[in-house]
């Protein structure tokens, strides 16, 4: 989307005000993920990850939800995982 695509669309759509938090903008759920095949380090790879989100939403909103699975495969679809 071009900048200001995703808030242009909350405007257009009537959800930007069900959607902001306390302090302004847009609610995003981090999803991250770590395999444990290669050994990766869960902490670092979340910190990592979390900070990448954060610097894309930063000025549109905040994260406010969190999810990071450890050891899912994305090789497989998630609903042959479950």
């Amino acid at each position: 989307m071009a900048a200001g695509g995703l808030a242009a669309w909350a405007e257009r759509t009537g959800r930007r005000r069900a959607a902001q938090p306390e302090n302004g903008g847009l609610r995003f759920a981090f999803y991250g993920r770590v395999s444990t095949e290669d050994y990766q380090d869960p902490v670092t790879s979340r910190a990592r990850q979390y900070d990448q989100a954060g610097a894309l939403v930063v000025g549109h909103g905040q994260i406010v939800a969190e999810f990071f699975d450890i050891g899912q495969s994305r090789t497989l679809a998630w609903a042959c995982e479950r």
